[in-house]
């Protein structure tokens, strides 16, 4: 498991920011040339969006760019959605 932190200044909605930081951790795994990844994403739409239809926005294009680089260059990875919990410190 490796992980980063990346920090970012525009006011995104939260599904632009899941998909620009999945491309992100994408396309640094790929300069590791770590070619089998398993991605996760708090954004339901963001992992449906990558096996769904296509679309024309920002978004989708965000989202065709992962597309493409899980079809060249990580073809044996796979991005999921897995529900993220705040915890709470009870009062």
């Amino acid at each position: 498991m490796i992980a980063r932190t990346a920090w970012t200044t525009p006011l995104l909605d939260v599904d632009m920011g899941e998909a620009i930081g999945l491309l992100d951790a994408m396309q640094w795994v790929k300069e590791l040339n770590m070619v089998h990844m398993d991605f996760e994403t708090g954004s339901k739409t963001v992992a449906d969006s990558i096996y769904g239809k296509d679309g024309v926005s920002d978004f989708m294009a965000i989202i065709n760019d992962c597309r493409h680089l899980l079809s060249t260059d990580l073809v044996n990875s796979y991005v999921s959605f897995i529900m993220r919990q705040a915890s709470t410190i009870p009062c």
